[in-house]
């Protein structure tokens, strides 16, 4: 991102940043491109930036008043050209991009559903697992929410049983596809059925999977 268009936009609404700061001397040269850029070394250093992070998350889901029943997470990895560097994050890994030759750095997003409002943004080595990064994200939206019983969405790798206990443990819920070495085929139907039998369960709708050879 440039910063340089920053002062621009600053100068076209001037007095409605007056206004809701309460800084009534603000003024265009405030948000300088030299200005700006302490701002991004201060948010540089983790701990501030886990600070201003948690307290932008709490702001605009009050604001807004924004749901927090359930939040989504996911990794993604972002490559660039630049050599690879084996004390910093940038490393060759496994890449979504189809691009094994390019350094990449991993990200896990935690955000708010449905809406996909991020709350949490945190990087990792490209050649980072994913297992091990749902826990630590999954504090630090804790942090932000500062509540229990929230529904935490994540696709098979959060299935891992520790991830699983440690969302049990402050009374959240999780939604996960486990995979074959998790749950057997028979002890899935074994569930299904049982879950047919409750009379006290709501309806539910079946989802089939088709195979390879066209069967459900």
């Amino acid at each position: 991102h440039c910063l340089v268009h920053v002062q621009k936009w600053v100068a076209a609404h001037l007095e409605t940043l007056q206004t809701l700061t309460g800084i009534n001397d603000l003024r265009e040269l405030d948000f300088t491109d030299d200005r700006l850029q302490e701002v991004l070394r201060y948010l540089n250093k983790d701990s501030q930036w886990k600070e201003y992070e948690q307290a932008q998350g709490q702001n605009l889901i009050r604001v807004y008043e924004l749901p927090t029943d359930v939040v989504r997470l996911d990794t993604t990895t972002a490559s660039t050209y630049q050599a690879p560097n084996l004390e910093g994050i940038l490393r060759l890994g496994v890449s979504k991009d189809h691009r094994p030759d390019l350094a990449q750095i991993k990200i896990m997003l935690g955000a708010l559903d449905p809406m996909g409002m991020p709350l949490v943004t945190q990087e990792a080595p490209g050649n980072s697992a994913d297992d091990p990064l749902y826990i630590p994200a999954i504090e630090a939206i804790r942090a932000v929410l500062n509540r229990k019983g929230v529904l935490f969405v994540g696709d098979s790798k959060m299935s891992a049983l520790n991830t699983r206990q440690h969302i049990d443990s402050n009374e959240d819920y999780y939604l996960v596809p486990l995979p074959g070495t998790v749950v057997t085929t028979e002890v899935l139907d074994e569930y299904l059925d049982n879950l047919e039998r409750d009379e006290n369960l709501v309806e539910t709708t079946p989802i089939y999977k088709e195979t390879v050879s066209g069967e459900q």
